[in-house]
Protein backbone atom coordinates (compact mmCIF):
# COMPACT_ATOMS: atom_id res chain seq x y z
CA UNK A 1 0.00 0.00 0.00
CA UNK A 2 0.69 3.67 -0.49
CA UNK A 3 0.65 6.55 1.62
CA UNK A 4 -0.03 8.68 -1.51
CA UNK A 5 -3.33 8.16 -1.98
CA UNK A 6 -4.30 10.72 -5.43
CA UNK A 7 -3.08 8.25 -8.32
CA UNK A 8 -4.79 5.57 -11.08
CA UNK A 9 -3.39 2.40 -11.72
CA UNK A 10 -2.79 1.57 -15.44
CA UNK A 11 -2.20 -2.99 -15.98
CA UNK A 12 -0.89 -2.81 -19.63
CA UNK A 13 -1.73 -6.70 -20.55
CA UNK A 14 0.93 -7.71 -23.12
CA UNK A 15 -0.45 -10.89 -24.63
CA UNK A 16 0.17 -12.52 -21.02
CA UNK A 17 -0.23 -16.19 -21.06
CA UNK A 18 -0.96 -16.89 -17.61
CA UNK A 19 -3.85 -15.67 -15.00
CA UNK A 20 -2.52 -12.20 -15.17
CA UNK A 21 -5.12 -10.95 -16.57
CA UNK A 22 -8.12 -12.53 -14.72
CA UNK A 23 -6.21 -11.33 -11.36
CA UNK A 24 -6.03 -7.80 -12.59
CA UNK A 25 -10.29 -8.05 -13.69
CA UNK A 26 -11.15 -9.04 -10.02
CA UNK A 27 -9.17 -5.94 -8.70
CA UNK A 28 -10.59 -3.67 -11.01
CA UNK A 29 -13.81 -4.74 -9.46
CA UNK A 30 -12.41 -3.45 -6.56
CA UNK A 31 -11.12 -0.47 -7.08
CA UNK A 32 -12.47 2.03 -9.65
CA UNK A 33 -8.64 3.17 -9.87
CA UNK A 34 -7.58 0.55 -11.95
CA UNK A 35 -7.79 0.15 -15.33
CA UNK A 36 -7.28 -2.72 -17.95
CA UNK A 37 -5.62 -2.51 -21.34
CA UNK A 38 -3.89 -4.55 -24.00
CA UNK A 39 -1.11 -4.30 -26.63
CA UNK A 40 -2.16 -7.38 -28.96
CA UNK A 41 -4.79 -10.26 -28.87
CA UNK A 42 -2.34 -12.03 -31.05
CA UNK A 43 1.76 -11.63 -30.24
CA UNK A 44 3.70 -9.71 -27.62
CA UNK A 45 4.40 -6.36 -28.22
CA UNK A 46 7.32 -5.77 -25.90
CA UNK A 47 8.16 -3.04 -22.87
CA UNK A 48 8.41 0.10 -24.69
CA UNK A 49 4.95 -0.59 -27.26
CA UNK A 50 3.12 -1.31 -23.42
CA UNK A 51 4.38 1.60 -21.60
CA UNK A 52 3.16 3.84 -24.78
CA UNK A 53 -0.25 2.13 -24.61
CA UNK A 54 -0.53 2.38 -20.79
CA UNK A 55 0.63 6.39 -21.47
CA UNK A 56 -1.96 6.68 -24.30
CA UNK A 57 -4.79 6.45 -21.59
CA UNK A 58 -3.76 7.96 -18.44
CA UNK A 59 -4.44 11.69 -16.71
CA UNK A 60 -1.87 12.13 -14.75
CA UNK A 61 0.44 14.87 -14.20
CA UNK A 62 3.20 12.19 -13.35
CA UNK A 63 3.77 8.81 -14.90
CA UNK A 64 5.83 6.13 -13.02
CA UNK A 65 6.25 2.94 -14.79
CA UNK A 66 6.06 -0.20 -12.27
CA UNK A 67 7.46 -3.65 -14.06
CA UNK A 68 5.32 -6.40 -12.65
CA UNK A 69 8.08 -7.96 -10.93
CA UNK A 70 9.14 -5.00 -8.84
CA UNK A 71 7.80 -3.81 -5.88
CA UNK A 72 7.82 -0.51 -4.15
CA UNK A 73 8.46 1.03 -0.52
CA UNK A 74 5.47 2.35 1.34
CA UNK A 75 6.39 5.58 0.85
CA UNK A 76 7.87 5.51 -2.65
CA UNK A 77 4.89 7.85 -4.57
CA UNK A 78 4.92 10.00 -1.93
CA UNK A 79 8.30 10.82 -1.90
CA UNK A 80 8.85 11.23 -5.60
CA UNK A 81 5.73 13.77 -5.81
CA UNK A 82 7.10 15.68 -3.00
CA UNK A 83 10.50 15.82 -4.85
CA UNK A 84 9.51 16.97 -8.15
CA UNK A 85 7.35 19.60 -6.57
CA UNK A 86 9.91 20.51 -5.00
CA UNK A 87 12.23 20.78 -7.66
CA UNK A 88 9.83 22.11 -10.07
CA UNK A 89 12.25 22.80 -12.65
CA UNK A 90 13.19 19.41 -12.99
CA UNK A 91 11.74 17.26 -15.85
CA UNK A 92 11.53 13.68 -13.49
CA UNK A 93 13.34 12.70 -10.74
CA UNK A 94 15.13 9.46 -10.50
CA UNK A 95 16.09 7.39 -7.51
CA UNK A 96 18.15 3.99 -5.92
CA UNK A 97 16.87 0.67 -5.88
CA UNK A 98 17.49 -2.45 -3.56
CA UNK A 99 18.08 -5.58 -6.00
CA UNK A 100 16.91 -8.75 -4.43
CA UNK A 101 16.96 -12.59 -5.84
CA UNK A 102 13.32 -14.40 -5.90
CA UNK A 103 13.11 -15.01 -2.19
CA UNK A 104 12.77 -11.28 -0.93
CA UNK A 105 12.65 -12.52 2.65
CA UNK A 106 16.50 -13.99 1.95
CA UNK A 107 18.26 -10.21 3.22
CA UNK A 108 21.68 -11.98 2.39
CA UNK A 109 20.91 -11.72 -1.06
CA UNK A 110 20.07 -7.87 -1.16
CA UNK A 111 22.44 -5.44 -2.42
CA UNK A 112 22.02 -1.47 -3.24
CA UNK A 113 22.07 0.46 -6.46
CA UNK A 114 24.14 3.62 -6.44
CA UNK A 115 25.20 6.62 -8.42
CA UNK A 116 28.65 7.81 -8.75
CA UNK A 117 26.89 11.37 -8.67
CA UNK A 118 25.82 13.37 -6.62
CA UNK A 119 22.18 14.16 -5.11
CA UNK A 120 21.17 17.31 -6.89
CA UNK A 121 19.58 18.76 -10.11
CA UNK A 122 21.16 18.22 -13.21
CA UNK A 123 21.16 20.46 -16.66
CA UNK A 124 20.17 18.54 -19.62
CA UNK A 125 22.58 16.31 -21.32
CA UNK A 126 25.00 16.44 -18.28
CA UNK A 127 24.47 12.90 -17.33
CA UNK A 128 24.31 11.07 -20.27
CA UNK A 129 27.71 10.10 -20.54
CA UNK A 130 27.66 8.56 -17.07
CA UNK A 131 24.62 6.67 -17.93
CA UNK A 132 25.88 5.21 -21.26
CA UNK A 133 29.39 4.43 -19.83
CA UNK A 134 28.36 2.41 -16.49
CA UNK A 135 24.96 0.80 -17.48
CA UNK A 136 24.21 -0.69 -14.27
CA UNK A 137 23.43 2.79 -12.87
CA UNK A 138 20.40 2.78 -15.03
CA UNK A 139 17.84 3.87 -12.94
CA UNK A 140 14.86 0.96 -12.84
CA UNK A 141 11.61 2.45 -14.26
CA UNK A 142 9.80 2.06 -11.22
CA UNK A 143 12.45 3.97 -8.75
CA UNK A 144 11.92 6.80 -11.24
CA UNK A 145 9.24 10.02 -11.57
CA UNK A 146 8.16 11.09 -15.47
CA UNK A 147 6.24 14.90 -15.89
CA UNK A 148 4.00 14.04 -18.26
CA UNK A 149 4.91 17.36 -20.30
CA UNK A 150 8.16 15.58 -20.79
CA UNK A 151 6.88 12.29 -22.11
CA UNK A 152 4.74 13.87 -24.56
CA UNK A 153 7.67 16.42 -25.61
CA UNK A 154 10.16 13.53 -26.49
CA UNK A 155 7.05 11.40 -28.16
CA UNK A 156 6.99 8.74 -25.70
CA UNK A 157 9.59 5.17 -25.50
CA UNK A 158 10.92 3.88 -28.88
CA UNK A 159 8.84 1.06 -29.81
CA UNK A 160 12.24 -0.19 -31.56
CA UNK A 161 12.95 -1.43 -28.56
CA UNK A 162 11.04 -4.47 -27.11
CA UNK A 163 13.25 -6.29 -24.50
CA UNK A 164 16.29 -4.58 -24.01
CA UNK A 165 17.61 -1.41 -23.94
CA UNK A 166 14.08 0.29 -23.69
CA UNK A 167 15.20 2.34 -20.81
CA UNK A 168 18.50 3.26 -22.01
CA UNK A 169 16.84 4.68 -25.11
CA UNK A 170 13.83 6.37 -23.08
CA UNK A 171 16.31 7.88 -20.77
CA UNK A 172 18.45 9.53 -23.43
CA UNK A 173 15.68 10.93 -24.81
CA UNK A 174 14.35 12.73 -21.84
CA UNK A 175 17.82 13.88 -20.14
CA UNK A 176 17.83 15.48 -23.90
CA UNK A 177 15.09 17.41 -23.40
CA UNK A 178 14.92 18.07 -19.32
CA UNK A 179 16.89 18.42 -15.83
CA UNK A 180 17.58 15.58 -13.92
CA UNK A 181 16.84 15.35 -10.04
CA UNK A 182 18.72 12.72 -8.33
CA UNK A 183 17.75 11.44 -4.83
CA UNK A 184 20.07 8.60 -3.24
CA UNK A 185 17.32 7.17 -1.68
CA UNK A 186 16.00 3.67 -2.02
CA UNK A 187 12.80 3.49 -3.84
CA UNK A 188 12.03 0.04 -5.21
CA UNK A 189 12.97 -3.79 -4.48
CA UNK A 190 14.16 -5.09 -7.96
CA UNK A 191 13.45 -8.37 -8.30
CA UNK A 192 16.77 -10.45 -9.93
CA UNK A 193 15.50 -14.23 -11.45
CA UNK A 194 16.79 -16.39 -14.66
CA UNK A 195 13.18 -15.14 -16.54
CA UNK A 196 14.36 -11.61 -16.43
CA UNK A 197 14.34 -9.89 -20.03
CA UNK A 198 17.89 -9.20 -19.48
CA UNK A 199 18.98 -13.34 -18.36
CA UNK A 200 16.62 -14.49 -21.43
CA UNK A 201 18.25 -12.15 -23.59
CA UNK A 202 21.70 -13.48 -22.49
CA UNK A 203 20.91 -17.30 -23.07
CA UNK A 204 19.32 -16.74 -26.19
CA UNK A 205 22.40 -14.67 -27.56
CA UNK A 206 20.19 -11.56 -28.17
CA UNK A 207 21.42 -9.05 -25.82
CA UNK A 208 24.68 -7.82 -28.01
CA UNK A 209 22.76 -7.34 -30.88
CA UNK A 210 20.62 -5.25 -28.35
CA UNK A 211 23.21 -3.01 -27.34
CA UNK A 212 24.73 -2.31 -30.76
CA UNK A 213 21.39 -1.09 -32.11
CA UNK A 214 21.04 1.34 -28.99
CA UNK A 215 24.22 2.64 -30.06
CA UNK A 216 23.45 3.14 -33.48
CA UNK A 217 20.20 4.88 -32.56
CA UNK A 218 21.83 6.90 -30.30
CA UNK A 219 24.52 8.23 -32.73
CA UNK A 220 21.46 8.92 -35.20
CA UNK A 221 19.36 10.63 -32.40
CA UNK A 222 21.74 12.87 -30.74
CA UNK A 223 23.25 14.21 -33.75
CA UNK A 224 19.77 16.42 -34.23
CA UNK A 225 21.42 17.90 -30.73
CA UNK A 226 23.82 20.83 -29.95
CA UNK A 227 25.38 20.46 -26.92
CA UNK A 228 29.05 21.15 -24.78
CA UNK A 229 30.13 17.08 -24.37
CA UNK A 230 28.93 15.79 -27.66
CA UNK A 231 31.76 14.71 -29.16
CA UNK A 232 32.72 12.64 -26.40
CA UNK A 233 29.79 10.83 -26.24
CA UNK A 234 29.38 10.09 -30.14
CA UNK A 235 32.86 8.79 -29.93
CA UNK A 236 32.08 6.25 -26.78
CA UNK A 237 29.29 5.05 -28.75
CA UNK A 238 31.47 4.86 -31.77
CA UNK A 239 33.86 2.88 -30.16
CA UNK A 240 31.27 0.67 -28.26
CA UNK A 241 28.91 -0.50 -30.86
CA UNK A 242 32.26 -1.82 -32.45
CA UNK A 243 33.00 -3.91 -29.74
CA UNK A 244 32.71 -6.94 -28.25
CA UNK A 245 29.88 -6.97 -25.84
CA UNK A 246 30.55 -7.24 -22.12
CA UNK A 247 28.18 -10.47 -22.00
CA UNK A 248 30.76 -12.39 -24.22
CA UNK A 249 33.81 -11.76 -22.48
CA UNK A 250 31.84 -12.47 -19.08
CA UNK A 251 30.58 -15.73 -20.68
CA UNK A 252 34.16 -16.74 -22.17
CA UNK A 253 35.66 -16.00 -17.84
CA UNK A 254 32.84 -18.15 -16.71
CA UNK A 255 33.99 -20.81 -19.01
CA UNK A 256 37.31 -20.92 -18.24
CA UNK A 257 36.21 -20.27 -14.11
CA UNK A 258 33.97 -23.54 -14.64
CA UNK A 259 37.08 -25.46 -16.37
CA UNK A 260 39.37 -24.61 -13.17
CA UNK A 261 36.55 -25.75 -10.82
CA UNK A 262 36.13 -28.92 -12.59
CA UNK A 263 40.61 -29.22 -12.09
CA UNK A 264 39.92 -28.20 -8.33
CA UNK A 265 37.44 -31.24 -8.02
CA UNK A 266 39.22 -33.53 -9.62
CA UNK A 267 42.36 -32.60 -7.86
CA UNK A 268 40.86 -32.77 -4.17
CA UNK A 269 38.90 -36.45 -5.23
CA UNK A 270 41.99 -37.86 -5.87
CA UNK A 271 43.25 -37.35 -3.26
CA UNK A 272 40.39 -38.77 -0.79
CA UNK A 273 40.95 -42.18 -2.90
CA UNK A 274 42.74 -43.19 -0.54
CA UNK A 275 40.60 -42.16 2.01
CA UNK A 276 37.64 -43.45 0.08
CA UNK A 277 39.03 -46.73 0.22
CA UNK A 278 39.79 -46.99 3.92
CA UNK A 279 36.34 -45.60 4.51
CA UNK A 280 34.18 -48.77 2.08
CA UNK A 281 36.08 -50.95 4.97
CA UNK A 282 33.72 -48.71 7.54
CA UNK A 283 30.77 -49.04 5.25
CA UNK A 284 30.80 -44.91 5.17
CA UNK A 285 30.35 -42.72 1.66
CA UNK A 286 32.07 -39.73 2.03
CA UNK A 287 31.51 -38.66 -1.64
CA UNK A 288 28.33 -40.83 -3.82
CA UNK A 289 30.42 -42.92 -5.90
CA UNK A 290 28.22 -41.73 -9.02
CA UNK A 291 30.03 -37.63 -8.45
CA UNK A 292 33.33 -40.05 -8.07
CA UNK A 293 33.59 -41.60 -11.04
CA UNK A 294 31.98 -38.95 -12.95
CA UNK A 295 34.87 -36.35 -12.09
CA UNK A 296 37.78 -38.62 -11.87
CA UNK A 297 37.61 -40.21 -14.87
CA UNK A 298 36.97 -36.92 -17.50
CA UNK A 299 38.54 -35.27 -19.24
CA UNK A 300 39.02 -31.97 -18.68
CA UNK A 301 40.45 -29.62 -21.70
CA UNK A 302 43.36 -27.48 -21.21
CA UNK A 303 42.67 -23.63 -19.80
Amino acid sequence: MQEYKDYEVILVNDFSTDNTLELAKHYSLLDQRILITHTSETEKMGASFARNQGFSISKGKYIVYLDSDDIWLPGTLKKLVNLIEINSTAGWVIGNSLYFTDNRYNSSSYYSSSYDFSEGLYDEYSLILSFISKFHQTPVPGATLIKREVIEKIGGWENLFKRNYTDQAVYTKIMCAAKTFVTHDILLLYRQHEKSSTNTAIRDGELHKSEVMYFEWLIKYLKIFDFKGKAEILNYAEIMKSKEDYYSHSSKSKNSLNQGVKILILKLLKKFKTLIRITKKLSIKLIPKNIYRRFLHQRVKPL
